[in-house]
């Protein structure tokens, strides 16, 4: 522990401003090409173990651990979700069923459940706007039904639309506080029975819903390009007015104009998109990360941004594979100089500093920040930040070698100051998610294995 303490302790270390260079249209430009550098010398990694699921750094003051009650394990390493800054729910699974808990009341003390449904039904959630109601999308026959929960309390679901078909995938999403969007794809047969043939080929769809009560039916929204997209993973802007969808081989994007009611795909100028990472708030931008046409290996990882009037692709930082919205101030890049696309083909498991580097609006300017740890070269590709506009801050979720393996670290990092320190560790080999609080005081915090998870509720660090 105190090897890793002193480690990050380097993180106060302040980097000076770095002026980008004038963008260059191939791989490596902008943040890329600071990040291609010729790899240095890098010392031992910091050797540590840690024993338990979850613990925070000394100096992180743990609000309240959460009651997890012994039968719940996790889908997946999925992040809590705050209903408001007093209540925060966990996605989780009991027996057969997905199951929703939300932990309220007296330092979160007290659970309830917002949401219980056989797994094989729940497709998809999404929480509205305003964080009052859980919407869901289920199957059950040949049907879908999209229903509304409130999240003040347990409350019975009231069904809103049906949407007929027997689908196996289905996105969802809220446009605005009064209107959802479901895409669907994947039909699957009528009966499961042994020698019921399966059902007509039904073509993905989308559809706009409306949350009001005793609204008309759920519309359809007709694009030229739904049969060549996949509306079940389509993400949507804040604004509710555009959505991007992948292209059916997996090769391409493209993006949907709700109110033009056209679709274009994207010029991504020999980049083949893998992930989406986030849309800038004011929905004219969008970053993602994607790999050469030429060199479609992981290695060769990077982070893109999209600007949807010019139309124009800008790669940030390559190698890389996690970058954020701050808000008006710009984009932030995770990544290190340390490593370059060559030098994670030969070596993945070589040792890199890790470092974030801030973008203005326009891209015209740099500053990287050490975070003062060592990590992997693959496993950066595979590190997460989320920020928080009320606190000004970041947390990076990294993967941190020791002894006995790598293990789940969580750092943060102020904007305005760039300094920080450690939040949270966890488990050799387990994972690690967390989630701000909407007024940035807290992080809740979950971490283990999926099937022995722990959860806290920490105090934002001092700015």
């Amino acid at each position: 522990m105190k090897a890793l303490l002193l480690c990050v302790a380097a993180m106060l270390l302040v980097a000076a401003p770095v002026h980008a260079q004038p963008h260059q249209h191939h791989w490596l430009s902008g943040l890329g090409r600071l990040f291609g550098l010729k790899p240095r010398p890098t010392p031992t990694p910091p050797m540590m173990i840690p024993r338990l699921p979850l613990q925070a750094a000394p100096g992180i003051r743990v609000y309240a651990p959460l009651p997890l009650e012994h039968d719940l394990r996790l889908l997946g390493a999925f992040a809590p979700m705050w209903i408001n800054d007093q209540e925060v729910a966990i996605l989780a699974m009991r027996q057969e069923h997905v199951v929703l808990v939300a932990f309220g009341g007296d330092r979160f003390q007290t659970p309830s459940v917002l949401l219980e449904m056989p797994r094989a039904q729940l497709l998809n959630m999404a929480l509205s706007p305003d964080r009052h109601t859980l919407a869901t999308v289920a199957t059950s026959g040949d049907q879908l039904t999209i229903a509304l929960r409130a999240t003040a309390g347990p409350s019975p679901p009231t069904p809103i639309a049906v949407i007929p078909g027997a689908y196996r995938r289905a996105s969802l999403a809220w446009l605005d506080r009064d209107t959802l969007a479901v895409g669907v794809s994947g039909a699957k047969a009528s009966s499961e029975d042994a020698g019921q043939s399966p059902a007509e080929s039904l073509p993905p769809a989308l559809y706009l819903v409306s949350a009001v009560p005793e609204a008309r039916e759920p519309q359809t929204l007709d694009l030229e390009c739904l049969d060549d997209i996949d509306p079940a993973r389509a993400r949507w802007s804040p604004d509710g007015n555009l959505a991007l969808a992948p292209a059916v081989n997996g090769a391409s994007w493209y993006l949907l104009d709700r109110s033009g009611k056209r679709c274009d795909a994207l010029r991504l100028k020999q980049l083949v998109p893998v992930d989406l990472l986030q849309w800038a708030p004011d929905s004219r931008r969008f970053m993602f990360t994607a790999v050469p046409a030429r060199i479609p290996a992981p290695y060769a990882l990077g982070v893109v941004e999209y600007d949807i009037r010019s139309a124009q692709a800008t790669i940030l930082a390559a190698p890389a594979g996690a970058a954020v919205y701050l808000g008006k101030l710009g984009e932030a890049v995770l990544g290190s100089r340390g490593i370059t696309a060559q030098s994670l083909r030969t070596n993945p498991g070589m040792l890199a500093a890790a470092e974030v580097g801030w973008f203005t609006s326009t891209h015209a300017q740099l500053k990287i920040v050490p975070l003062g740890v060592q990590v992997q070269g693959g496993a950066l590709l595979a590190a997460g930040m989320l920020y928080s506009d009320a606190a000004g801050l970041l947390a990076i979720r990294l993967e941190a070698p020791g002894g006995g393996g790598d293990f789940p670290a969580l750092l943060w990092l102020s904007v305005s100051l760039r300094t920080g320190g450690v939040l949270a560790y966890g488990e050799t080999h387990g994972f690690l998610a967390a989630g701000w609080s909407p007024d940035g005081s807290k992080i809740a915090v979950i971490g283990g294995p999926l099937d022995a998870p722990a959860a806290a509720i920490l105090e934002s660090p001092h700015q």
